[in-house]
């Protein structure tokens, strides 16, 4: 962190005043940093280009942060923070922020706080109620937080109900890898649910769903078929839906294939 400093303040100190930091008394700023003849962007643009001749991979952009950084900060401004971040038990998540997801999840405890995506916006929302302008600042990415659910070992209520319903439908292990050498030997044909919604033939707004055949081997798509999304079936009032993932579309693509 030293060695980076002392590096960036002799750039810097050139690029404000026009000499380095090593410059000798009575030396003069050369003509390409002289404040008297070269704007702030000129000198930052050619800082940058004589970095860039000297293999360091440097932008106006960057000497100019570091000379605001220096201005404010002074040389604690020219050190790179980054290898001093820490991480506690929760990732990056502010503490804060993880006692307010808990609070959340005691307050739904005994009953559904639905879909991650809610969560997420359950929080998001408490988050601007209690700490205002910080909030934006406070608030993990929605990827972040998933993380961070996992890491808490929390799981929302569909998609435990999710989980219990994929367990049931799992065929007993122990599972074997598929083993394939030769094109075409083995195919996997899957279904997946699309964001998107078409129209059908009689007209109707529908949810949409792709079937696809893939080649074990070579990983390439042998035919592929979007339609509209199967409900599935139930065998009785009682029953649970089965099929869900379904598709009849499934024998035209492994038929094409």
């Amino acid at each position: 962190m030293r060695e980076d400093a002392e590096f960036w303040l002799d750039h810097v100190l050139e690029v404000h005043t026009g000499l380095p930091g090593f410059a000798a008394p009575g030396a003069v700023p050369r003509p390409c940093f002289d404040p008297d003849r070269t704007t702030l962007r000129q000198r930052y643009a050619t800082k940058a280009a004589e970095l860039r001749a000297a293999h360091h991979q440097v932008s106006a952009g960057t000497v100019e942060r570091k000379r605001l950084a220096w201005l404010r900060e002074g040389v604690w401004g020219l050190v790179d923070k980054r290898s001093l971040r820490t991480t506690t038990a929760y990732g990056r998540v502010d503490e804060q922020v993880v006692r307010l997801l808990l609070r959340i999840h005691r307050r739904y405890e005994r009953r559904s706080i639905g879909t991650r995506s809610r969560f997420f916006e359950l929080l998001s929302r408490a988050c601007w109620r209690k700490f205002k302008k910080r909030a934006e600042k406070l608030m993990p990415s929605r990827a972040t937080f998933y993380r961070l659910l996992d890491r808490l070992g929390i799981a929302c209520g569909r998609d435990t109900a999710r989980s219990r319903r994929d367990d049931g439908n799992r065929p007993e292990p122990p599972f074997t890898l598929p083993m394939a050498t030769a094109l075409g030997e083995q195919v996997q044909i899957d279904t997946t649910s699309l964001d998107l919604k078409g129209i059908d033939e009689a007209g109707r707004v529908v949810s949409l769903e792709l079937t696809a055949a893939i080649d074990v081997v070579s990983r390439s798509v042998l035919a592929a078929v979007v339609r509209p999304k199967s409900t599935g079936v139930k065998a009785g009032s009682g029953s649970r839906r089965h099929g869900g993932r379904a598709t009849k579309g499934r024998g035209r693509a492994a038929a094409a294939g």
